[in-house]
């Protein structure tokens, strides 16, 4: 079976799960209609039903399953019969697909790593922080429905909530949308920055270094520029640079972008280390990009 038709196959059964899921995998749930794009109060909050589906990218079917995915247990005493129950169920789903999606990803990109780079990798990208901060990144600490305890645990930098509404989110995506709808919005949120060599040990790879911390302290997303060609064809050089959504924060030349890449990367470490970022990296990642470790 060519791999086309492997893919298309995985999307027809993930269309027939979803199809399966749409009406066994949660009990009716009281109608909830638009007012403005903002959903009717939830115990006295309310959710911009607009935002939230510029934030998943897609129109929004059922209301009532978005603020599903956004109510975490503590708030259930305060939300009246418009919130029968917590996102814990769509969590559950949530992870079950992000895990496949995630993992279908590394396998396809990294044809030639072991079954333990692919898991490490794997677990480096599905993780209470990494999930955390992507939560963070799309404003979900904005609009997720707890009580106020449980909303001081966010501003105390514990993510395991925002983490737990992010999978619950994706779920909700799966059922309403698809699974089309359901990966493109993992892909946006989660693996649109995935380095080629990101599964290259942690003391080699200054891009995967780079991409963790940016998740971690809940950096704009990041991203790499070609910004100067030269040479020869039999011998040129490339200068890259590293950037923080659109601020620059490193520069790295080499024979290869690749390793321009990982030089720009390198210095944006520098950098960043600089400015107190508390990096647990060993001496040699901390060297300037230029020194023959790249």
């Amino acid at each position: 079976m060519t791999r086309r038709r492997r893919s298309r196959t995985l999307i027809s059964y993930w269309s027939t799960a979803a199809e399966l899921l749409r009406g066994l995998f949660r009990p009716p749930r009281p109608d909830v209609r638009r007012a403005s794009g903002v959903s009717p109060r939830t115990g006295g909050a309310r959710i911009d039903l607009k935002r939230l589906e510029s934030i998943v990218g897609c129109p929004i079917g059922d209301p009532q399953l978005f603020i599903e995915s956004l109510t975490h247990r503590s708030y259930l005493p305060f939300a009246g019969a418009t919130a029968a129950a917590s996102n814990e169920r769509l969590e559950f789903l949530g992870d079950a697909i992000l895990n496949l999606t995630v993992a279908e990803r590394l396998f396809r990109k990294f044809p030639n790593a072991e079954e333990g780079d692919l898991t490490r990798g794997r677990a480096r990208l599905v993780n209470r922080k990494a999930l955390g901060a992507a939560g963070h990144n799309l404003h979900l600490d904005e609009m997720i429905l707890a009580s106020e305890g449980a909303k001081a645990s966010v501003s105390k930098g514990y993510d395991s909530l925002i983490a737990d509404a992010f999978e619950a989110v994706i779920a909700a995506v799966y059922i309403d949308s698809g699974p089309k709808a359901a990966i493109r919005f993992i892909a946006r949120t989660l693996l649109s920055a995935l380095p080629d060599d990101f599964l290259i040990s942690n003391d080699e790879n200054y891009k995967s270094v780079l991409l963790e911390l940016a998740q971690a302290h809940r950096l704009p997303p990041l991203s790499y520029a070609v910004v100067r060609e030269e040479g020869p064809d039999h011998d040129r050089r490339f200068t890259v640079q590293a950037l923080l959504g659109d601020t620059p924060l490193g520069v790295g030349e080499g024979k290869s972008k690749k390793e321009a890449e990982q030089r720009a990367a390198a210095d944006a470490l520098f950098h960043l280390r600089a400015e107190d970022f508390n990096l647990s990296l060993s001496d040699t990642s901390t060297q300037r990009p230029g020194s023959s470790h790249a």
